[in-house]
């Protein structure tokens, strides 16, 4: 028996030899978006700068965002959100990232809010897992 395609249940899985999505990500970069943007509305709007709670908000707005955008339908996709959060004192900031993907299907969004005395910029990539 072929140990590769076996899971913790036993169940043997052909492969599906599907090499496009059904949905792809690129077309929906909108949607995402507007989901990034709608999150930091409803949670970040009246917050002010607390080093200590950041970390938490950072945690619980990435998860959010990352089940709103899983709810559009994107199967077979791998959903990643990034986010940072920071004190406005009139200082610049550079965000970076890299990655090995496939252009045609594989993409990122990103969203940037800005409060009285703080910002969020939240980065969401997928990539199609074949």
């Amino acid at each position: 028996m072929d140990t590769q395609n076996v899971d913790n249940r036993g169940i043997d899985y052909e492969n599906t030899y599907i090499m496009t999505p059904n949905k792809p990500f690129i077309g929906n970069l909108t949607k995402v978006k507007e989901i990034i943007m709608d999150v930091f509305q409803s949670t970040l709007k009246d917050k002010n700068y607390d080093s200590k709670k950041c970390s938490d908000y950072c945690q619980s707005l990435s998860e959010t965002i990352c089940q709103r955008v899983k709810k559009l339908g994107f199967d077979r996709h791998k959903i990643v959100c990034v986010v940072n959060i920071g004190e406005k004192r009139g200082q610049g900031i550079r965000i970076a990232s890299r990655c090995l993907w496939n252009q045609s299907y594989d993409d990122f969004v990103d969203g940037l809010f800005e409060g009285k005395d703080l910002y969020a910029v939240a980065v969401v990539f997928c990539t199609y897992q074949e």
